[in-house]
Formats: C-alpha cells, sequence, structure tokens
C-alpha cells in the first residue's frame, strides 16, 4: 500500500488538528495498511503507526503491512490500546464516528474513567469523519486497474447471462448463475447482493432478485458486479422478453440518451449536482418527468457505495481520479422500469467508461 497513504492521512490530520486516529473500518484498514484479516484498528499518530489485532493474525499482519508496527492485541484490545496510548503520550484520540458504535464509544469511556484501566485518565476522544473516505475518492492507477478487472468480470458476465433469460427463469435461479459465473472467472464474491427484477417489479430501484418467473413481455433489470483484489464493479442493464412494445423502446431509448448525455459531459471541475442534472434535465423535459427517483450515480471502490455522490443537492467538485456510476433510470410504479448503468473514470476533459456490455435494446 506504500506510506504515501499514510503520508497523505496525516496531512488531513494537521489540517484538523488531530494528533492520533483509530481506524476501525475494514475498508480503510485495507486502504492504509493492506491487511484483510477479519479483526484489526490502525492507530496512526504523526510519526508511528501501529496495527492492533488477534494473535490469529500476527503473521499476516506482519506480512500484509510492513509500514506498520504489530501489536497484539492480548486478552483485552482496550487495555492495548491503552498502554500504546499511554507509551506514545497521546492527549487527545480521534475515533471514526461513521463506523464506531455506540457501544464501542461507551466501553472507551468506561474505561477512561475506570481507575484500574491502562488508559489514560486525562484522555479527550475527539470524533472524526471522512479522513479516510476523503483519500480513497481519488484513485491511484493501481486502483483503477484493479477496478477495469472487477468490471470486465462484469461485462462478461452480463454476455453469458443473456442465454438463460427466458419465460419460466426463476429471478433468484438467475442471480445465483450470475454470481456463480464470476466466481469461476476469478471474482472474490459478488459485489453486493444481485439484483433481477423483472415485470412489474423493473420499477422497484432496488428489487432484489425474488422468487418471481420471468415471462413473455417483460422488462427485466440486472444489477449487479465482482469484487475482485479488493475493488468493487457495478454494471445495470436492461433487456425485454419479447415482444417489445412501443413504450418500452420510448422508454429504454429515453433512459439511453440521457445516460449518453451523462457520460459525454462528465469531466473534472462539474459539481456533482451539474453531472447529475445531465440526465435529469433530459428526463424532465419528457413525459417521464419526475420518474427519475434517485441520484445520477456513486463513488465505487472498496466499498460499492462511497464519495463521491451525484445527486441534485451535492455540492462537492468532481476530480480527476474519481471513479462513479452513472446510472438514470426511470421507473412506472406497477408497470415497470429501465435502468442502465456504466462506471466512468473523471478525467480532466470528459470521461474513460470501464464498463462495456451491450447497451442496444437487446429483446430476447
Amino acid at each position: 500500500m506504500g506510506q504515501a497513504r499514510i503520508s497523505n492521512l496525516r496531512r488531513r490530520m494537521q489540517e484538523e488538528n488531530i494528533e492520533a486516529l483509530l481506524v476501525s473500518a475494514p475498508e480503510n484498514r485495507f486502504y492504509l495498511s493492506g491487511f484483510t484479516g477479519d479483526e484489526g484498528w490502525l492507530l496512526v499518530t504523526s510519526g508511528k503507526a501501529f496495527l492492533i489485532t488477534d494473535r490469529r493474525f500476527l503473521e499476516q499482519a506482519a506480512a500484509e503491512a510492513p509500514n506498520f508496527i504489530i501489536v497484539d492485541r492480548g486478552d483485552s484490545f482496550l487495555a492495548r490500546l491503552g498502554e500504546v496510548v499511554a507509551e506514545e503520550g497521546i492527549r487527545i484520540l480521534a475515533l471514526e464516528e461513521d463506523h464506531v458504535t455506540f457501544n464501542f464509544y461507551r466501553r472507551v469511556m468506561e474505561a477512561v474513567a475506570d481507575p484500574k484501566s491502562n488508559l489514560p485518565k486525562n484522555l479527550i476522544l475527539k470524533p472524526a469523519s471522512g479522513l479516510v473516505e476523503g483519500l480513497r475518492e481519488i484513485k491511484e492507477e493501481g486502483e483503477i486497474q484493479l477496478l477495469r478487472r472487477a468490471a470486465n468480470l462484469a461485462d462478461a458476465a452480463f454476455e453469458y447471462i443473456l442465454s438463460f433469460l427466458k419465460p419460466g427463469a426463476l429471478e433468484i435461479e438467475i442471480a445465483a448463475e450470475l454470481e456463480y459465473f464470476m466466481r469461476r472467472k476469478g471474482a472474490e464474491g459478488p459485489a453486493f447482493p444481485t439484483i433481477v427484477a423483472s415485470g412489474p417489479r423493473s420499477s422497484l430501484p432496488h428489487g432484489r432478485a425474488g422468487k418471481r418467473a420471468l415471462q413473455k413481455g417483460d422488462l427485466v433489470v440486472l444489477d449487479f458486479g465482482a469484487l475482485f483484489g479488493g475493488y468493487n464493479s457495478d454494471l445495470t442493464r436492461t433487456v425485454v422478453l419479447g415482444p417489445v412494445t412501443p413504450e418500452q423502446t420510448r422508454l429504454y431509448r429515453t433512459v439511453r440518451t440521457a445516460q449518453e448525455l451523462a457520460l459525454q459531459g462528465l469531466k473534472a471541475g462539474l459539481k456533482a449536482r451539474e453531472a447529475d442534472a445531465l440526465a435529469r434535465n433530459y428526463i424532465e423535459s419528457t413525459d417521464y418527468a419526475g420518474r427519475f427517483a434517485h441520484g445520477l450515480g456513486h463513488g465505487v471502490g472498496l466499498s460499492i457505495h462511497e464519495g463521491p455522490t451525484l445527486s441534485h443537492n451535492r455540492e462537492t467538485i468532481l476530480q480527476a481520479g474519481m471513479v462513479v456510476t452513472v446510472e438514470p433510470g426511470i421507473y412506472l410504479p406497477g408497470w415497470g422500469g429501465v435502468r442502465i448503468e456504466d462506471m466512468a473514470v473523471v478525467e480532466e476533459d470528459g470521461c474513460a467508461i470501464l464498463t462495456h456490455a451491450d447497451k442496444s435494446l437487446l429483446v430476447l
């Protein structure tokens, strides 16, 4: 993972007047250290970086996180943390407020107040938010290559699954086949629970695969992705089990045009709400005004949903190296819906699309 990420974090900590940060989110822990074990905490100060973990993972931690001082948590994480905090003279400890449970916070506070605890009695706890997540928004070239590999797996899975989309097939069977294919081709697993929503259920933006059997005339929304090297892909395609109707064709063409406008206009320097408007303004000019019920997209990387969020109320300025989804959709309750989604790398003068599955209106 390199020392650069730790250095960047320390700069952000200095800007926020944070002398020590306890990192508990698994994605943030992996991003900074490379450690893939199930249990561990990072303690980062201005001069040192510790990885405190269970003894089951000590050998693994030493191999995966060479830039960290590996600490055996022993029988009690809080007791060991207290020892390190005291040894380093830490007076103010920042916690990742978006990831720490109230129970953990309460236990730390009780330990600080306990005369028998190792934690310094004058220790001050401070909330911190988005320090590591902000760094993760700008992808390094190696990260983009892993995202590209994950995207390629999703592209291949879409081509593979087309022959399974027939009347009588169950949504859950299609989802299982998609996930099995991606695993056979090298994925560590699905990026998220696979969405297969057919017929009237295609109007559900997050319609996870159920026991409904596909029928002739159905719109079928497939939203899925692969996990590869710790990084996720996210792809959505909508197909029709023929015969196709004029209304289905019109709906599909509207969504595809909206997505093409967004992809053509996406670039560094835009505000997130301006990127969202590239697709939303077009949809609002059609008979489907008010039917685009979510934001244009989101960042994707170690988490399937991370910053930046492309939405009508977000002021984030897009920067080169951000990887986002572009996924306009139109949903007509009780009738059906269409969504088309691709992943793209924001560049100074445009974007580079990572997913390349067929986007023509496929009538199966």
